[in-house]
């Protein structure tokens, strides 16, 4: 706290309507200043001010104090506005001084003042900057098995220290932050360079259904402080569930016979179920198949198939009845899962088993090794043909073969120009002209009679057929036409008589992506997420690194791949999608990734490439394609030739250290390195010879410009630039009419000063304009200009007045000090009974307006004298001073002289003239008779000797009075002493006196003469 002093002479500051602070929104502060006493002689009183603290926090309207003599007691002429700045800063709020400096005054009370004899003031600029980041949307929602999604973040402000973003999960089950985007680190460099954040899905096998998942992103308290604080923020993301409760059921032995040959069924759940589901079989005829097995899936084998077994069964009266089919089918379905135990039995379809008969005639089927299965990848099945009995006549047993498709199996991806056939079994198969899935190379057989028996030599190879498409293990039907044959038993067989065999192809194609180049031939990405261990080099240079991407085997409908990066600050990708479809699948797609420049010095930063498929997809078979990962490195090319931690790119002084990047005049350039400073034009030693100011763009000699001006300035600071603005200074006359001299020598032309002839009076005033708070601006602040800078809320741009006719504008010309010629006596005696006259004169001169003025403590404070019975001529060259008296000894008088004729004329004051005492007279007579005339014995100076004595005696040598001191009020009274009379009256006639001045000197004697006219 400061008590500031209430004696005068002194400096008082306050604060406009009690705002103590600014802000960084602007708010400003105004803050005025008040002399305690008019400063002597029409003096003026400046004194500097300044910032402490820091100066980018905010800017002051002036640097300087000055107080005119007519404003000492007018606060509001005395102000200077506080106006807080926005400086982006996250640096809370800043307390700051205004510093009073030492004032100056050509009275020498004020000039003696300190700068300690002004307070300073404390206040402070609060911050507007608000620590934060931001989260970007979601791309897309997540699905199961594993697919990926990300967001941006990026911070709001550049923060003072590195602030460090934990990414967390709340359901890991669903979707899980992936390792490159666990801690995202921001630092003072890269803070408004967005980051992402990779988020993948997690495959939990459960029947959920869409799950929400809450990923926070949070700031971790090692970071910022002005950081810490802040609240966390979330992003919801979708897990689509893919799994769905079902059984699968698959024959992997179609064929029973009545030799007790078996038939196998293998049987697996589609998801695990939250209880044990126990499952019961049946055969739909137990005369041809049997079955009664139970089997029990839990949540920890529901993926394990499990076999079910069917045992043919015999004729119990031997029957040629051939090959007969029935159905193999789910009974019953017990359990507590939920989602099972909905599941009806009626709504698995059943599987079809042919029972092969062993009487004869008959021919019987098997395959070789009871392997059922071809491959794409090429592996066959053998089927062999043995008769039941050997045909007469030497005849031969021949029928036709095809493979068909069961009726349940027809997609739309089937052969063309195909028709739906019959079977003898009376079951449906899909016939064409081509398969897909499998070779059947002889479309027929013929069983030699002499291998009737020998099924060896009755084989029929079918090999699996690659078809670069991803459509699962496919079941096909080896079906057995009408026999024909010499032997009538035989040829009477029909088809029915022979049985059909299921195969199942199974499928060598997966889900996946190849990429070549430059990874080498190529590499395939499956079901299994890949993470290439030799990164891809790329650098700050622009480096390329190309990519061709296809897909490993063709889509039903078409495939859209994703391409994100984890760090985009370091790589940049030339496609953010691919889509391939069934016709360009096998065809190269090329990515081309690109290094970063991000100018941090940072060295090799690794990031990578996900590619992961558009979770909307259709495609069955894709949609479920794990991410794939691809690293990558990007090395640093950044530079600091000068090691003051800034880029060479973006260093304003690459060769001399300049940390700050201090630039002054915002020519590219750093103060540091700079020889034009503030971009005048004029060399930064040439101004400090010329005594103008180096980063004042606005303060040079014209004559001293060598350089290009790389500035445009704005002197006035109105908005519109110098090469733009009519009115340079916002003074109201145009720059045509002020030009480009300078008239008062003072480094600034005339059409960017304020005072032109620096006589310390306003262009803006002299030109008679209105200016009321004395900021050099024409009207009041802030000043309303247009697109010309020209000051539209006040009138002006009229001729400047000239008020002294003299032919040279007010505002060009010097005030003419008025001189006084004679100045007033130091000294006037009191005089009560006489006119006391006090003068002074001047050299002729128009308009000088006079005030005499009065002071009655020692000169301390004055003030106007106004017109009365004692003081007359009080505005004129003589002051008439009537009936003075000796109490008004020391008090003082002056002059106070201006010239109307000149705007801004300074005051200026007489010398000073002091009343003092008249010389002791003594008068040798007196006439006491009360008629108002020498009633008492007056003594003209005696005031001055306070401490008098004063001694009368008749001329008897009686003591007739003895006072000390004597007041001048004797009136011919005895009052010391016998009277001598017959009252206190002393009769007339001559007395003597002994007055003693009391100051040393010797005592005055002599006689006086009463006299009685009555």
């Amino acid at each position: 706290m400061i008590n500031q002093d209430n004696n005068a002479p002194g400096i008082i500051l306050s604060v406009v309507a009690s705002l103590t602070s600014t802000s960084e929104f602007g708010d400003q502060m105004v803050v005025q200043f008040e002399l305690l006493s008019k400063p002597l002689g029409g003096a003026n009183v400046t004194f500097p001010i300044e910032i402490q603290g820091d100066t980018d926090e905010v800017g002051l309207s002036t640097d300087t104090i000055f107080i005119e003599d007519d404003n000492w007691n007018i606060p509001e002429n005395n102000r200077v506005t506080i106006t807080g700045l926005d400086d982006e800063i996250l640096d809370g709020d800043i307390f700051l001084v205004l510093v009073t400096g030492d004032p100056t005054s050509a009275d020498p009370s004020y000039d003696g003042l300190e700068d300690f004899d002004i307070a300073d003031l404390t206040f402070k600029n609060t911050d507007n900057d608000q620590a934060g980041f931001s989260l970007g949307p979601i791309s897309n929602n997540l699905s199961e098995p594993d697919n990926s999604a990300n967001f941006s973040v990026v911070l709001d402000i550049k923060p003072n220290v590195d602030v460090y973003l934990d990414i967390t999960a709340g359901d890991s089950s669903e979707a899980t932050v992936d390792p490159s985007s666990i801690r995202l680190t921001f630092t003072p460099l890269n803070w408004n360079i967005p980051q992402s954040v990779i988020i993948n899905s997690e495959d939990d096998l459960l029947i959920d259904g869409d799950q929400w998942s809450v990923i926070t992103v949070s700031v971790d308290p090692s970071s910022d402080p002005y950081f810490v604080d802040e609240p966390s923020q979330e992003v919801n993301v979708i897990t689509t569930d893919d799994d769905v409760a079902g059984i699968s059921l698959v024959a992997t032995d179609n064929l029973t016979s009545e030799d007790g040959d078996e038939g196998y069924i293998t049987v697996t759940l589609t998801s695990p179920p939250s209880e044990d589901v126990t499952i019961s079989f049946v055969s739909n005829n137990e005369n041809e198949g049997f079955t009664d097995e139970t089997i029990v899936f839990s949540s920890t084998n529901w993926d394990i198939p499990q076999t079910i077994r069917i045992d043919g069964v015999d004729d119990i009266v031997p029957i040629t009845d051939g090959a007969i089919e029935y159905l193999v089918s789910i009974t019953s379905i017990f359990t507590d899962d939920p989602n099972y135990k909905v599941i009806l039995p009626s709504e698995i379809a059943p599987i079809s088993m042919t029972n092969q008969d062993n009487d004869n005639p008959g021919i019987f089927v098997s395959v070789a090794n009871n392997d059922f299965t071809t491959s794409e990848s090429g592996e066959s099945v053998k089927i062999r043909f043995n008769l039941l009995s050997k045909p007469s006549g030497n005849a031969s047993v021949s029928m036709p073969l095809s493979l068909e498709i069961p009726s349940t199996y027809i997609t739309s991806e089937e052969p063309q120009d195909s028709t739906v056939i019959t079977a003898s079994s009376g079951a449906k198969y899909f016939s064409g002209s081509a398969d897909t899935e499998m070779n059947l190379t002889d479309t027929s057989i013929n069983i030699e009679n002499e291998n009737w028996d020998k099924p060896e030599m009755n084989e029929i190879i079918i090999d699996g057929v690659d078809d670069f498409v991803i459509d699962g293990n496919q079941i096909r039907i080896f079906v057995t036409g009408d026999p024909s044959s010499g032997d009538p038993v035989y040829d009477n067989l029909d088809a029915s008589n022979v049985a059909d065999v299921q195969l199942i192809n199974l499928d060598n194609d997966s889900k996946g992506i190849w990429i070549f180049s430059p990874l080498g031939t190529g590499s395939s990405s499956t079901d299994n997420s890949l993470i290439y261990s030799d990164p891809q080099v790329l650098s700050e240079d622009g480096t390329t690194c190309e990519i061709n991407l296809k897909l490993s085997a063709e889509p039903e409908s078409e495939v859209v791949l994703y391409l994100t990066l984890t760090d985009f600050s370091e790589v940049s990708v030339n496609l953010v999608q691919l889509i391939f479809t069934p016709s360009n699948w096998n065809i190269e797609q090329q990515v081309i990734l690109t290094g970063v420049d991000d100018i941090l010095f940072d060295g090799p930063i690794s990031s990578q490439l996900l590619i992961s498929v558009d979770p909307n997809t259709a495609e069955p078979n894709f949609k479920s394609f794990e991410t794939v990962r691809i690293d990558l490195v990007t090395l640093d090319n950044d530079v600091d030739n000068d090691n003051d931690n800034t880029h060479i790119s973006i260093d304003n002084c690459p060769s001399t250290p300049n940390p700050d990047q201090l630039d002054f005049d915002n020519d590219s350039i750093g103060d540091l390195c700079d020889e034009d400073i503030d971009g005048d034009g004029v060399l930064n030693i040439t101004e400090t010879n010329d005594g103008t100011d180096p980063r004042n763009s606005c303060d040079f000699l014209g004559t001293s410009i060598t350089l290009p001006v790389t500035v445009d300035q704005d002197c006035d600071n109105d908005g519109v630039k110098n090469s733009d603005d009519l009115d340079d200074d916002n003074d109201g006359i145009l720059d045509t009419e002020e030009g480009e001299g300078d008239l008062d020598q003072d480094g600034f032309p005339n059409r960017i000063d304020s005072d032109s002839d620096g006589d310390f009076c306003l262009d803006v005033v002299e030109a008679g304009f209105s200016d009321p708070d004395g900021d050099g601006f024409l009207g009041s602040n802030p000043v309303i200009v247009d697109n010309n800078g020209l000051v539209i809320s006040e009138v002006g741009y009229t001729t400047p007045i000239d008020s002294d006719n003299s032919g040279v504008l007010d505002y060009l010309e010097d005030l003419v000090q008025i001189q006084i010629t004679s100045q007033p006596e130091k000294l006037v005696k009191v005089a009560p009974d006489e006119v006391v006259e006090i003068k002074i004169e001047v050299l002729q001169q128009q308009n000088v307006e006079i005030q005499w003025q009065i002071s009655k403590d020692s000169g301390n404070s004055w003030s106007d004298l106004e017109e009365s019975s004692d003081f007359q001529g009080v505005t004129s060259y003589d002051l008439r001073i009537y009936n003075s008296k000796d109490e008004w000894v020391g008090w003082k008088f002056r002059a106070s002289l201006r010239d109307t004729s000149m705007f801004c004329s300074e005051e200026i004051f007489s010398d000073e003239s002091s009343l003092d005492y008249q010389e002791l007279f003594i008068p040798n007579a007196f006439s006491p008779d009360n008629d108002g005339i020498n009633d008492y014995w007056f003594i003209k100076g005696l005031s001055k000797f306070p401490n008098n004595r004063l001694i009368i005696y008749s001329r008897w040598e009686m003591k007739v009075l003895d006072e000390e001191p004597y007041m001048n009020d004797w009136n011919g009274e005895q009052k010391a002493g016998n009277n001598l009379g017959s009252d206190a009256s002393l009769p007339e006639g001559t007395y003597f006196y002994i007055l003693d001045l009391g100051d040393g000197q010797s005592a005055r004697k002599g006689f006086i003469y009463l006299r009685r006219r009555q």
